[in-house]
């Protein structure tokens, strides 16, 4: 029984990432509305704030760990989120309210990489099965908590600070379930695995390398929740009633890959890294080629599906070639970089759709298929380059 709460614990304090902006994007009309003398770019910071910051507290937990538990410093993330999350509600100056979405940021990014690294402890089969749950359940939660902001801003947009409060189930659960400290004396069928597989390498750097590399993928996967919408007006299909339901069917696509995830793994092996961007590839060309609603449907879940799968799998396969020490701070790592790429996503895609595509869509979509066809051709060839073992 303790065994399954501490997993449902390590699933449950994803909340925090997966609500961090999402909640309040429902609520930027009415902010619009209640701060006229700012500009609607700078409102809107305040669902995009916690992605800068967030890099701040993805810096610190490696560290944070040397000196304390690391429940001590997951336990102090989650608090730090909650309540910078919810205080702004009680603001009435705007950049004080920016200033603790900034925090909240912090606070969520001091919990990932020690989520991941508590995962890691798991047999290779379950921490990928729990990997991928982890990514379902905050797609999940992530879809129900958005829906429920919607009807609370159109009461009060302040009063959609005060769903932050969910956090304190995590926070309990944690207090309660979680050990206090992960080492080499924890049970062995814990960290085998890890043990394991570190000596194959011949260096660490040579590991992140090749997986950062493939997390710039990012960049070009994470553009759905931002461009969707002005892509149906051109395409004339529809316009944001459509797109919102689009988005539901890119975060079913994730849901499902989180739940397939270790059958993925298991089936694919080497190949698991190239299918992903070649599944990639194959929606880009939908949605190049697309003339109904029903193809984009299609090619945003595979979309959606793959870019779930492509994060997940690069936590798993360096949980799998680092010693648990490297992990903590490689996955950290990996974090900010997926923030910074889904942060930039959108604003190169407005680049390139005016610069190097002409305004035109579907000129873009087939650069971007051609680009994830590349990945695929280096997800081949470069794990046989940088990934050889010693003789």
């Amino acid at each position: 029984m303790q065994e399954l709460m501490k997993k449902i614990t390590l699933l449950l304090v994803c909340m925090p990432s997966s609500m961090m902006g999402a909640l309040l994007a429902s609520s930027l009309v009415y902010m619009f509305e209640a701060y006229p003398a700012h500009s609607e770019a700078v409102v809107t910071m305040m669902v995009t704030m916690p992605n800068l910051t967030i890099m701040i507290g993805l810096v610190l937990a490696p560290v944070l760990i040397r000196k304390f538990s690391i429940k001590a410093v997951m336990l102090a993330g989650i608090v730090i989120f909650t309540l910078a999350s919810i205080i702004p509600a009680w603001c009435e100056t705007f950049y004080v309210m920016l200033l603790f979405r900034g925090i909240s940021g912090v606070g969520c990014g001091m919990i990932l990489p020690l989520q991941s690294t508590f995962l890691a402890t798991y047999p290779a089969k379950q921490r990928a099965s729990l990997m991928g749950l982890s990514a379902s359940v905050g797609c999940l939660i992530a879809a129900v908590m958005v829906s429920v902001s919607g009807f609370v801003a159109a009461i009060s947009w302040r009063y959609v600070f005060y769903l932050y409060l969910i956090n304190v189930i995590p926070l309990i659960l944690a207090v309660l379930f979680l050990p206090n400290c992960i080492d080499a004396e924890e049970p062995a069928s814990q960290v085998e695995t890890i043990q394991a597989e570190a000596p194959k390498l011949m260096d660490y750097s040579r590991v992140l390398a090749l997986y950062y590399i493939f997390m710039l993928g990012m960049l070009f996967l994470s553009i759905l929740s931002a461009t969707l919408a002005p892509y149906l007006e051109y395409a004339q299909l529809g316009g944001s009633e459509e797109s919102g339901l689009l988005l539901s069917v890119s975060i079913l696509g994730s849901v499902a890959a989180g739940l397939i995830m270790r059958q993925y793994i298991g089936y694919m092996k080497q190949l698991a890294l190239p299918v992903i961007f070649a599944g990639s590839a194959l929606g880009f060309v939908m949605l190049w080629l697309s003339s109904s609603l029903l193809v984009i449907g299609a090619a945003v879940f595979i979309i959606g599906a793959f870019t779930s799968l492509l994060a997940c799998l690069v936590n798993y396969e360096l949980s799998c070639r680092l010693p648990l020490s490297v992990f903590t701070s490689a996955s950290a790592g990996t974090n900010f970089l997926t923030f910074v790429l889904q942060f930039a996503a959108p604003l190169l895609f407005q680049v390139l759709l005016g610069s190097a595509a002409g305004g035109s869509f579907y000129v873009l979509y087939m650069s971007y298929a051609v680009i994830m066809a590349g990945f695929t051709i280096m997800a081949v060839i470069l794990p046989k380059m940088l990934l050889k073992e010693n003789k």
